[in-house]
């Protein structure tokens, strides 16, 4: 959740700085699971046999889990973490019956982690206190049908206003902020400016990623597959593993997507960054011919973007545990950026 606020502070200089290491890759990623994977295999190797993602809920079900989000920097064989934060959510079904829950998303504590250190973690660590303040105890209303696949929320327009004035408030101490604000431009403008959707989905990203396979199927198995390059699509290799424990009937899923992004494509797409935040043709063309001078000696290798997505289920379809991990590589030098879901508390089968 912390990271779309930093995000949304983000202004054009900084993209630019960002740029060189977060080329948007053509393939699809790893974060929208398929609605149901069915990879051809010989039938030597498997039977055909389907893991459903089903939830078995009951009224009062409570899960807690913790939320830990984190970044890092690698250069050579130096690994620096630059962000870490920690989240903890409680999910509880409040309603329960043949066709559909009704369940809170609850928002319970808030923790960062003193390791991490760059200027967006010093932003994270002076808005931990305004969280704690404003977000603690938010609950967001929503509903799944009988699979767990969330259909609807319920307040979602009282969040997206309370997104905005946490984010009013936290903008308002930040060190350094007026630097940021562009000539001519007041700091309430740049936080009207904010998309506030994006605000909303930093409330209910990782709620999203405990459900997001609720209602789906996987053929159990490991399957590999090849893309070529297409006008829509980059090179990839996608992996993809679906498994049954047989005696505890847990679940586990993975997709891990590699995408690889010609690094003509990356000097091409840092021009469009520059054409689309400069304020003048000028100073557009200026810091192009920049680029061409520096870029070809700087990058030699083609970019490799990873996406990979992994959950591990309950038997009764309660998520265990979610990881969500992607990061883009050039050489010896890259970005990652992870959010790893752990249950934390569990009480579930309420039968009355």
């Amino acid at each position: 959740m912390l990271k779309r606020i930093v995000s949304g502070l983000v202004l054009g200089g900084m993209l630019l700085t960002l740029a060189s290491f977060t080329a948007a890759p053509r393939v699809r990623q790893g974060e929208t699971a398929p609605e149901e994977v069915v990879v051809a295999t010989e039938a030597k190797e498997i039977e055909e046999e389907y893991l459903p993602v089903i939830g078995w809920f009951w009224k009062r079900d409570t899960m807690t889990y913790w939320i830990h989000e984190g970044a890092w920097q690698v250069s050579g064989q130096d690994t620096v973490k630059t962000l870490g934060l920690s989240t903890k959510v409680q999910v509880t079904v409040t309603d329960s019956t043949k066709h559909r829950y009704r369940m809170e998303y609850r928002f319970l504590e808030f923790a960062i982690d003193s390791t991490a250190e760059s200027w967006a973690q010093d932003w994270v660590r002076s808005a931990v206190g305004k969280l704690q303040q404003q977000v603690v105890g938010t609950a967001i209303r929503f509903r799944t049908d009988e699979f767990g696949r969330i259909v609807k929320y319920d307040n979602l327009g009282a969040v997206r206003k309370q997104a905005r004035k946490v984010l009013a408030d936290v903008v308002r101490d930040l060190p350094g902020i007026d630097s940021l604000v562009p000539p001519g431009m007041d700091m309430k403008d740049v936080v009207r400016g904010v998309d506030a959707d994006a605000l909303v989905n930093g409330y209910i990203e990782e709620l999203e990623m405990l459900f997001r396979c609720h209602g789906n199927q996987y053929q159990i198995g490991e399957f590999t597959e090849h893309s070529d390059e297409t006008d829509t699509e980059y090179a990839s290799d996608t992996y993809v593993m679906a498994n049954l424990d047989p005696e505890t009937y847990e679940y586990e899923l993975l997709f891990d997507v590699y995408s690889y992004i010609p690094r003509e494509d990356l000097k091409s797409l840092l021009g469009e960054l520059i054409e689309l935040f400069a304020d003048e043709k000028m100073e557009a063309d200026l810091l192009k011919s920049e680029l061409d001078a520096g870029f070809d000696e700087q990058v030699t290798e083609d970019a490799v973007n990873n996406s990979c997505f992994y959950l591990q289920y309950f038997p009764d379809g309660w998520p265990r545990e979610v990881i969500y991990q992607e990061g883009v590589t050039i050489g010896d030098r890259g970005k990652l950026k992870q959010t790893y879901i752990e249950w934390d508390y569990r009480s579930v089968g309420h039968t009355n």
